[in-house]
C-alpha cells in the first residue's frame, strides 16, 4: 500500500520534529540570548506560586529578631 523507505521516513520525521521545535525558541529579556522554551513561562509561574503557598503553609514564621536578621 504505502511503501516508504527508511531514509525518506527519517528525513520526514526529522523535518517534522524541527518544525515543532523552532516556534518554541524565545529570547531571554535580560541577556537577549535564544533559548528553547518547552514549557511556557506562565505555567512555570503558576506551579511556582502553588509550591510557594504549600511551603508557607508548612513553615512557621519566626518572631525572634535575632533569627530574622
Amino acid at each position: 500500500m504505502y511503501n516508504i523507505n527508511r531514509r525518506k521516513f527519517l528525513g520526514y520525521f526529522g523535518c517534522s520534529c524541527c518544525s515543532l521545535m523552532l516556534p518554541s525558541c524565545s529570547t531571554v529579556p535580560i541577556t537577549e540570548r535564544k533559548q528553547l522554551s518547552i514549557v511556557p513561562e506562565s505555567r512555570i509561574n503558576k506551579q511556582a506560586a502553588v509550591a510557594y503557598e504549600k511551603f508557607r503553609s508548612k513553615t512557621k514564621v519566626s518572631t525572634k529578631s535575632a533569627q530574622i536578621k
